[in-house]
């Protein structure tokens, strides 16, 4: 009787609470794996106002875990660990007034999510690249000044950004308009090669060889 008893338990223990997100050590960069998107609340509760949709495959920065209930405006606290679609976990900060439900983060990045989404380093790291789900572009140096920013979209084994503003060397913003054709080859999730094809103002165009950068921004 006392073994059936003990088994009891350890399979509730299974059934009430699953794996988590593995985050155990924070700030951690983790990516959106909700096709649906992830809604961004007020507080850390179901009842907290929505205050943005973060999109699939989006790349944030998890600061820390809620460790406490939650009471709302006199509606009841919520548990520190929530169950949404029939998923439990944890709520996340982002910053001080927004927060995540951990069920639909990642610490990689979506199988079948553009491999470019999110922010790349060059070796040694001098530039960064960041390419966000909406399509937007935002490329710079690493620790000085200058970034350029666009749009991009992948067409087969092609990278094209479509510039249209610049700040040169921490300058103010000018717009551009200047199309750059690259060709990418995918070493594997963590690692690309861009291989930028020459033009009349780049004659020369260099081989850059990425990573994914584990920089908390």
């Amino acid at each position: 009787m006392k073994r059936k008893f003990l088994l009891f338990i350890v399979l509730n223990i299974f059934v009430v609470f699953p794996t988590y997100s593995q985050l155990h050590i924070l700030p951690k960069i983790m990516y959106v794996t909700s096709k649906e998107g992830l809604r961004v609340r007020s507080v850390p509760s179901t009842n907290g106002e929505i205050v943005g949709t973060l999109q699939y495959g989006e790349r944030v920065i998890v600061k820390s875990r809620n460790t406490a209930r939650w009471p709302l405006n006199g509606i009841g606290p919520d548990d520190i660990i929530s169950t949404i679609d029939e998923v439990y976990d944890y709520w996340y900060r982002l910053d001080d007034s927004h927060w995540v439900f951990g069920g639909y983060l990642s610490e990689v990045l979506p199988p079948d999510a553009p491999i470019v989404l999110g922010v790349w380093e060059n070796v040694p790291c001098t530039e960064l690249y960041i390419f966000s789900p909406n399509n937007s572009f935002q490329g710079g140096f690493a620790f000085k000044g200058g970034a350029w920013y666009g749009k991009w979209r992948l067409n087969g084994n092609q990278l094209i950004i479509v510039m249209d503003t610049i700040s040169p060397d921490s300058e103010p913003l000018r717009d551009i308009d200047r199309t750059e054709v690259i060709e990418i080859q995918i070493i594997d999730r963590n690692h690309i090669i861009l291989n930028y094809q020459p033009d009349e103002n780049y004659p020369n165009r260099k081989i850059v060889k990425l990573i994914r950068s584990d920089i908390i921004i």
